[in-house]
């Protein structure tokens, strides 16, 4: 197959039926809550907010190299129970921003993958 990406006309993104993305850039959190406030008396449902989380709130991988493996694995079963919070909250539409669920998932999974470096580096 080629390498080449294609032109950018034909590619989407798939939504739903019935679903809106609006995007804001450039405007702070707060002036673009209010711009969705004040637009929502407009909408015939009730709008959901989400923000893309900053990546300096993630921790990276060589952040964990440094822990114990025992620390990484109490560290596994907190952030399991956190992940099991927020799916729970999102099923019940508690929950602020569904893309958090996303980054816990990411950061769970740079755990177990440096916990699996360290395993194989003492076999």
């Amino acid at each position: 197959m080629g390498k080449g990406k294609g032109n950018p006309e034909y590619w989407v993104a798939v939504v739903k039926p019935g679903r809106m993305l609006f995007e804001v850039n450039g405007a702070t959190a707060e002036l673009a809550k209010e711009a969705f406030r004040l637009g929502a008396a407009k909408l015939p449902s009730r709008p959901a907010w989400l923000r893309a989380r900053e990546s300096s709130e993630m921790k990276k991988a060589h952040e964990y190299r440094d822990m114990s493996y025992e620390e990484l694995e109490s560290l596994v079963e907190e952030k399991s129970e956190d992940l099991l919070t927020l799916r729970m909250q999102l099923n019940m539409r508690r929950l602020d921003n569904a893309l958090s669920v996303r980054v816990a998932r990411r950061e769970l999974a740079v755990i177990k993958t440096v916990m699996n470096e360290k395993k194989r580096e003492e076999v």
